[in-house]
């Protein structure tokens, strides 16, 4: 069953469902792309995954097959979480690769962040013998996605984690699975 008809059901249009909280709606029909994303001031950023409305991702991904609770794009490419509508959750591998080299799995991520985040902090948690994959965590910051997400009921901030899984044992060791996710107020 695809993403809309799952979320939506078949007497509800997608617009409806989405509460008006779409990044893209707003600046369509301004007139400009329809990734780009309706700031909290009236200005805009430019988003290629969080914080996008499920229309505008599914006319980059095409639709979805939906899950318990993400939805699967592109063959299993891409994994994908929504909060009111808006995607807050991205998963994306390249084990089938064997991986790839974590500043390539970098600008992937960043390729899928709203333009204006912010790298805040990074965390390293080496390989141990009881975890033998070693972990990346990037923290960035979108005042805009925050501006976006202030009134939903979520209670969604404009906090963005990324966590780089790495195999063990090389000296430069590849990502091969990276998960990307909105931070929730506590």
């Amino acid at each position: 069953m695809t993403v809309a008809k799952t979320l939506l059901g078949s007497s509800m249009t997608r617009r409806a469902a989405l509460g008006g909280m779409t990044l893209g709606a707003g600046a369509a029909a301004a007139g400009r792309s329809p990734h780009r994303a309706a700031a909290h001031q009236g200005g805009s950023v430019s988003s290629g995954g969080i914080g996008l409305d499920l229309e505008a991702w599914e006319e980059m991904h095409g639709e979805g097959e939906a899950g318990q609770s993400l939805a699967s794009y592109e063959d299993g490419a891409y994994y994908v979480g929504l909060a009111a509508g808006v995607v807050v959750f991205i998963e994306l591998g390249w084990e089938d690769v064997g991986g790839i080299p974590y500043a390539d799995a970098v600008a992937a991520v960043e390729d899928l962040l709203p333009s204006d985040a912010g790298l805040e902090e990074i965390f390293d948690l080496p390989p141990t013998p009881a975890g033998p994959a070693g972990l990346f965590v990037r923290r960035y910051y979108s005042p805009t996605l925050e501006g976006l997400l202030a009134s939903t009921p979520q209670t969604l901030t404009g906090a963005i984690g990324a966590v780089f899984q790495e195999d063990e044992g090389l000296l430069d060791p590849p990502v091969r699975r990276v998960s990307i996710a909105v931070a929730r107020v506590r």
